[in-house]
C-alpha cells in the first residue's frame, strides 16, 4: 500500500521521510505535520530550514530545473554560512499533485518562474536626445503577470540604486534635468536635455517579478550605463 497520496496535504505527505530527518522521533501525524510546509529554521533539525512540499507539474516547471519533477519534494535550506543553500529532493515522483496547500506554499515553490531573455543594453547619446531602455521576460509556464521595477545608480555611487517611483528622482544631481517614464513597464524612458551631460554613467536595472503566481522572488536584469555627449 503505497504511504503517500497526490493531494497537496500533510496527510499525504510522505510519512517516512520523517524518519531519515528526525532520528528516533518516530513516524507520527505530529512529526508528519511539522514538516510539511515548514518554513522555520531549527524546526526539524538546528540551523536548517526543512520542509515537504507537493509540487505540481506546473510548479516544477516553474523552478526552472531545480526542481525535476512533480511529486512529494524534501527542501532543504542552510543558515550561516550556507545561507542561500537550497536542495530539492524528489522523495516520490508523480504525474500529477492535485490542491495546493492552504495556507499556499507559493512563497517556497512559485507557480511561475521568470526567464529574461533580452537584457538592457548600454547606451550612448547625444545630450538632449530622449533615451529608451528595455528589457524582454516572460514567466515560465507562460500565462503570467510580469511587473517591473526600474532602478538608478549615479555615476559618482554606481553601487547605490534607488527605485525610480516618479518622472524625477530626488537624488539626482542639481541642474541635470532627467525626467522619467514608463518606470513600472518593460521599456523605462529617459528624457534629457542639451545641459544634461552630467548624467554621463548613470546606471540602470530593472526587477522582474511575476504577480499572479503568489511569489515574492523577483530576478534583476543586468546594469545598464548611458553615456551622454554635448
Amino acid at each position: 500500500m503505497a504511504q503517500w497520496g497526490n493531494t497537496d496535504d500533510a496527510a499525504n505527505s510522505v510519512s517516512w521521510a520523517i524518519d531519515n530527518i528526525i532520528a528516533n522521533n518516530g513516524n507520527t501525524a505530529a512529526t508528519q505535520t511539522t514538516l510539511f510546509g515548514n518554513t522555520t529554521v531549527d524546526v526539524i533539525r538546528t540551523d536548517q530550514t526543512i520542509g515537504q512540499f507537493g509540487v505540481d507539474p506546473v510548479e516544477a516547471e516553474a523552478s526552472l530545473g531545480k526542481i525535476p519533477h512533480a511529486g512529494w519534494v524534501l527542501t532543504t535550506e542552510g543558515t550561516g554560512g550556507r545561507a542561500g543553500r537550497v536542495q530539492h529532493e524528489v522523495l516520490v515522483a508523480m504525474g500529477s499533485m492535485t490542491g495546493d496547500a492552504t495556507p499556499s506554499d507559493d512563497d517556497v515553490i512559485p507557480d511561475f518562474g521568470i526567464v529574461i531573455d533580452t537584457q538592457p543594453i548600454d547606451v550612448s547619446e547625444t545630450a538632449g536626445n530622449p533615451i529608451t531602455l528595455t528589457v524582454v521576460a516572460r514567466s515560465v509556464p507562460a500565462g503570467g503577470t510580469l511587473a517591473y521595477k526600474w532602478e538608478r545608480a549615479t555615476a559618482g555611487a554606481p553601487s547605490t540604486f534607488v527605485e525610480i517611483t516618479g518622472a524625477t528622482v530626488p537624488d539626482d544631481n542639481a541642474g541635470e534635468g532627467l525626467t522619467y517614464s514608463n518606470f513600472t513597464t518593460s521599456a523605462l524612458g529617459i528624457a534629457t536635455t542639451a545641459s544634461n551631460a552630467g548624467a554621463d554613467g548613470y546606471r540602470y536595472r530593472v526587477t522582474v517579478t511575476e504577480t499572479t503566481g503568489g511569489t515574492t522572488d523577483g530576478v534583476v536584469s543586468s546594469i545598464a550605463t548611458i553615456s551622454l555627449s554635448v
